[in-house]
């Protein structure tokens, strides 16, 4: 597994028009920006609604379900977090986008 970090919202969200991501960990909570407003942003794009996304806080309550479906978000996790949290997290997000995906080229 291969890790990227960008830290400016306005060059990640060029970066994941350029390249291919297979899911995106966002933190709701960094320096001068909201990670939700970051995610909001994303998903403007319409190439870049499909991705999965796994959302790390300290925030005990970040999303309402509804909020988080309409959003893509496949995993939340609290922080402090466990890498051998992470990882699983990560892996089964790409899995499930992977498996949507392929039943959508089926049902064509």
């Amino acid at each position: 597994m291969q890790a990227t970090t960008l830290n400016d919202p306005r060059v990640a969200r060029a970066r994941l028009l350029e390249e291919r991501f297979d899911v995106l960990l966002i933190d709701l909570v960094m320096p001068g920006l909201d990670g939700l407003e970051v995610l909001q942003g994303i998903r403007e794009e319409q190439s870049l609604r499909h991705l999965p996304v796994v959302l790390v806080s300290s925030r005990e309550d970040p999303l309402k379900p509804e909020q988080a479906r309409g959003l893509n978000v496949r995993a939340y996790l609290r922080k402090p977090y466990q890498l051998e949290a992470l990882v699983p997290s990560l892996q089964a997000a790409i899995q499930t986008a992977t498996q949507k995906f392929s039943r959508k080229d089926l049902n064509r």
